[in-house]
């Protein structure tokens, strides 16, 4: 698909694709683009914009231990690390730190974190698991 591929382009520039651009490159109007996206795709446009750039972040803030956050959220198309913070947390339900440190102690898992279902469940019994180990 051309509007994938763009997003892809354009996400390597570190910038957002609107709905009008990703309409214009699918050659639509951009209210029949948004419902064709929602019923092929399953998600809005936005959504699965915003899922495609936290998956990038992920996988960079697994495989680029030496970056910083701040440079992991410009990477992803965030301008404040904030926004990029609140944005990651909301996305995987625990904060870019968190991840570090639970990969750090799994290094298996980073190979593919798609098979971890939910982020926040495992770290938490990540860290449930560290505390039984101290007592």
């Amino acid at each position: 698909m051309a509007v994938a591929k763009f997003v892809h382009e354009t996400m390597d520039n570190s910038t957002w694709v609107s709905l009008e651009e990703a309409a214009s490159v699918a050659h639509y109007c951009p209210g029949h683009f948004s419902t064709f996206f929602h019923k092929h795709v399953g998600v809005s446009f936005a959504v699965w914009q915003f899922t495609l750039r936290m998956k990038r972040a992920e996988d960079l803030l697994v495989h680029n231990e030496w970056m910083p956050l701040s440079a992991v959220g410009n990477a992803v198309g965030y301008a404040s690390a904030s926004t990029f913070a609140h944005a990651f947390k909301r996305y995987a339900g625990i904060n870019a730190r968190q991840l570090r440190w639970f990969i750090r102690g799994r290094p298996a898992q980073a190979a593919d974190l798609s098979e971890v279902e939910r982020l926040d469940y495992a770290y938490g019994r990540a860290m449930r698991e560290k505390e039984t180990c101290r007592v």
